[in-house]
């Protein structure tokens, strides 16, 4: 393999100085493997630092059943959960953030690069698509008029 393809994923014992940056490289690591991702949990010292965290695949763990709707008749949404095991686990060693656990193997089917970008974790935009947004709707361009003007510019 070339060392190139090596650098973006996940090692054990890689250093992050901060809980953004840690952050950053696991959405960019899943942007480029294709799946979602979320932070399970967050432990956080007095001062307000992160001690350890572990971030997750989005189809990690399962739900719990709930009882209350059960014979009302509500409508309750499918679970998407596949008790995936994918997750880094990082705690802080020496002032970084350390991975000290990495599992890479998923249960489920991953997204193909084409439609990775419109996962719910990996939408983004820009400052200035935000604020074209509100400028839009301030001059009260309605919603689809708003999305057809921004799909005829190029990205950025």
């Amino acid at each position: 393999m070339a060392s190139s393809e090596v650098d973006w994923k996940p090692k054990i014992g890689m250093g992050f100085d901060s809980m953004e940056e840690a952050s950053k490289f696991w959405f960019a690591y899943s942007f480029r493997v294709g799946f979602r991702v979320r932070v399970r949990f967050t432990n956080k010292k007095k001062d307000g630092s992160v001690s350890s965290c572990r971030l997750v695949c989005c189809k990690e763990g399962l739900k719990r059943k709930e009882k209350r709707y059960a014979y009302e008749g509500k409508y309750t949404r499918g679970d998407i959960r596949t008790n995936c095991p994918v997750r880094i686990t990082l705690s802080r060693k020496n002032g970084k953030l350390v991975i000290n656990d990495f599992e890479e193997e998923h249960n489920h089917d991953l997204q193909n690069s084409e439609t990775t970008h419109m996962l719910w974790s990996h939408r983004k935009i820009t400052e200035v698509q935000a604020y074209e947004i509100d400028l839009a709707n301030d001059s009260g361009l309605r919603q689809k008029s708003t999305f057809q003007l921004l799909s005829t510019q190029p990205c950025q």
